[in-house]
């Protein structure tokens, strides 16, 4: 179904076959087209015949299609448009239009423009970016490039060195959360190793209220019950529910966490030889 723009003049097409057969184009007849638009009252208007005439479009390439150029007039009233054409010999062709505001070449200007616009939306977004950042958007960045970058955002320094050594990231750790050998697991709030700095292996068990083992449960020692000062995890517990930390003898704190379930942190436990 054709869609066309009111008050305009379009030029539509039908076709008409032979009655003898109803399949075999008819050709050189004398069309007669009627039709019928919605009246605005709820009902389709009785046919009228068209302003213009039915011309035969190719007899030999096309036979038996036909078009007529409709009036601005017979288009003047949104809604549904019939069309039925009539020729001695021929079955009539019937064509059911819809005449709408807007057709669809004017939502192509549309999109056409939308998409001007999101242009320009992205170039204003692209300018306000920094020259560094641009660098990065447009390929991989340079050690350099990613070095001023940095400096730009963080403060001088030589960003674009190769890997930091233990010793360098232990003191990057004690300027931020505060002093102590993140080497060997005694440092600040987020410090230590991931098993423990001790040599007893303490097993960790977490279950659910029906004493089934939870996995994939994150665990984490601390020396103090406000969680201040991490000496071993995070760790993960596996499909038995078990983590195991290595902790030297004494009192300390447990925390657990695992999405969709409340755990009653910290548990205070102690190690023994």
């Amino acid at each position: 179904m054709r869609i066309l723009k009111q008050g305009t003049t379009p030029t539509v097409v039908f076709l008409l076959v032979l009655a003898s057969d109803g399949k075999t184009g008819a050709t050189g007849l004398t069309v007669t087209v009627k039709l019928a638009k919605y009246g605005g009252s709820g009902s389709m208007t009785s046919g009228a015949t068209a302003t213009n005439s039915a011309t035969q479009i190719d007899a030999v390439n096309l036979p038996g299609w036909y078009q007529i150029t409709l009036t601005a007039v017979e288009t003047n009233t949104i809604g549904d448009l019939i069309i039925r054409a009539t020729a001695t010999g021929a079955d009539q062709g019937d064509r059911l239009f819809v005449v709408e505001s807007a057709d669809i070449s004017d939502l192509d200007v549309e999109i056409d423009t939308v998409l001007a616009m999101q242009g320009s939306y992205q170039t204003a977004i692209i300018s306000a970016i920094t020259s560094a950042e641009v660098a990065v958007l447009n390929g991989t960045p340079s050690p350099a490039t990613i070095n001023d970058a940095l400096t730009a955002l963080h403060g001088s320094g030589l960003w674009n060195n190769t890997a930091p050594t233990a010793a360098q990231i232990d003191a990057a750790l004690t300027a931020a959360h505060g002093s102590g050998s993140w080497l060997s697991g005694s440092g600040g709030s987020s410090g230590g190793t991931s098993t423990g700095p001790g040599s007893i292996i303490t097993h960790i068990i977490v279950t659910d209220n029906a004493s089934a083992p939870l996995d994939g449960v994150a665990c984490w020692i601390t020396s103090d019950s406000a969680g201040a000062h991490v000496i071993a995890g995070t760790l993960y517990t596996d499909a038995h529910g078990v983590a195991d930390f290595m902790l030297d003898t004494g009192s300390f704190w447990l925390w657990r966490q695992r999405g969709g379930i409340n755990f009653d942190n910290p548990t205070s436990i102690t190690v023994t030889a």
